[in-house]
C-alpha cells in the first residue's frame, strides 16, 4: 500500500497506480513523483480564509488612488493599520481646524512618500475616500471567507473594489 497526500491534506492510498492507463499496475519508488503529480492535478488546494486575508491586506496596505476637490495631483493613501490610525488623527485635527474656522494647509504624507500640503477639508475628503476603500475591501473579504469554498481566482480584481475612487 502507498500513501499520497493531495494537495489539500487528505491521505490517498493506493495499493495499484490509480492514473488513467496505468490502473492495476504495481507503484513503484520512479512512479511516486508522477503519481503525486496527477493527485496535485486531480485535487487542487482550496483557498483558506487566511489567504484572502492576506489579500485583503495587501490591497490596504497597496491603497486608494484618490482625486481631491481643489488639488490637482492625485493621492494614494494606504488603508491598512498603523496608516489608518494616522489618517483618523489627521481627520480629527481638520475638524478641529474646521470647527475653528482655519484654513491652514496640513501636511500629509502619501503612500509615494511625498508630502501634500492639504486643506482641512480635502484632509476629511481624503479620510472619507479612504474609509470608504477600506469598508468595500473588508465587504469583498468576507463576501468571497463566506462563499463555499472560496474561490480559486479570490485574488482576481473581479472580486474587490477598484483602486480609483475619483470624484
Amino acid at each position: 500500500m502507498h500513501v499520497f497526500r493531495t494537495p489539500t491534506g487528505a491521505a490517498m492510498a493506493y495499493e495499484t497506480d490509480p492514473r488513467p492507463g496505468h490502473e492495476g499496475q504495481p507503484v513503484s519508488e520512479p512512479d511516486r513523483p508522477a503519481i503525486q503529480a496527477w493527485l496535485n492535478a486531480r485535487y487542487p488546494t482550496r483557498p483558506a480564509a487566511a489567504d484572502v486575508d492576506a489579500e485583503r491586506d495587501r490591497r490596504l496596505a497597496a491603497g486608494v488612488l484618490v482625486t481631491l476637490t481643489g488639488y490637482t495631483a492625485p493621492l494614494r493613501i494606504q488603508c491598512g493599520g498603523a496608516d489608518r490610525t494616522n489618517l483618523t488623527g489627521l481627520c480629527l485635527t481638520a475638524d478641529r481646524c474646521l470647527a475653528a474656522g482655519d484654513t491652514a494647509t496640513l501636511p500629509f504624507r502619501c503612500k509615494g512618500n511625498v508630502t501634500h500640503d492639504l486643506t482641512p477639508a480635502q484632509m476629511v475628503e481624503a479620510f472619507d475616500h479612504a474609509t470608504a476603500f477600506h469598508t468595500a475591501v473588508m465587504q469583498a473579504s468576507w463576501t468571497l471567507k463566506d462563499a463555499d469554498p472560496i474561490p480559486a481566482d479570490y485574488a482576481d480584481n473581479s472580486h474587490w473594489p477598484t483602486d480609483d475612487r475619483t470624484v
